[in-house]
């Protein structure tokens, strides 16, 4: 059964009981497909919870995460249309999605474990990406594949889409690339948000991005969005190639 959130905080969304078993409906599907594994499930590291965390299923929300969670509602209230590059449990998008009754999200995983330390993202993304699909009716397209391939494809299969902002939590050296490749499409007006922001990788990347006039940091206290090391949120000054 489809269902329609509609919150104007985001302190509203995170204790309604209605959401919160959503939530849990979400962790159960992603959890079942990796019954019957060596391995107790768990998950990569996300907005919601830590790396591996083996009690995700109705633990509590990481509390260190709490204003990226708070920035990511206040964006998606902002935009009409998402487009992330590593949707991992899907929780980012979930959170989206609740807080905007008319978003709609483009979201691309290569769904497969390129690294010893991962929980086993080939098992739980798909049931992610089906999970989502369901509850969000009309809302959600995915794409598997490697973001640096799959990038190019669909800004060429879709010349007239617009899209409102990019969130970047894929692999953590590739975003330049990645933002070059959807630029086309980025709305005059909108926003890249880069995840895991404090680690080197990523400061590399946003610096190139900076360098290159694409994007930069902003104020964007008006729109309820803080600054905090581990998530910027950039306007875009370069859109439409």
């Amino acid at each position: 059964m489809a269902h329609t959130y509609n919150y104007e905080r985001y302190e509203d969304m995170v204790t309604d009981p209605a959401w919160r078993k959503r939530l849990l409906s979400l962790n159960k599907a992603l959890a079942k497909t990796m019954h019957g594994m060596d391995e107790l499930p768990s998950l990569n590291g996300n907005l919601f919870y830590a790396h591996k965390d083996l009690e995700f299923i109705e633990g509590e929300l990481l509390e260190r995460f709490e204003v990226k969670r708070k920035n990511f509602f206040q964006l998606a209230k902002h935009i009409s249309s998402l487009l992330e590059v590593g949707v991992n449990g899907g929780h980012s998008l979930f959170l989206a999605l609740s807080a905007n009754p008319s978003l709609k999200v483009v979201g691309i995983d290569v769904c497969e474990p390129l690294d010893p330390s991962w929980a086993p993202v080939h098992k739980y993304v798909p049931a992610a990406f089906r999970w989502l699909k369901k509850e969000f009716p009309g809302r959600c397209t995915f794409i598997k594949g490697n973001s640096l391939v799959e990038l190019p494809k669909f800004a060429l299969k879709n010349e007239t889409t617009v899209v409102d902002a990019v969130h970047l939590d894929g692999a953590k050296d590739t975003h330049l690339r990645e933002l070059l490749a959807i630029l086309p499409l980025m709305n005059e007006d909108g926003y890249v948000v880069f995840d895991d922001a404090n680690t080197k990788p990523v400061r590399k990347g946003i610096d190139q991005v900076k360098k290159l006039n694409i994007a930069r940091p902003r104020d964007l206290s008006h729109m309820g969005i803080e600054r905090t090391p581990g998530h910027r949120v950039f306007p875009i000054l370069n859109a439409g190639g």
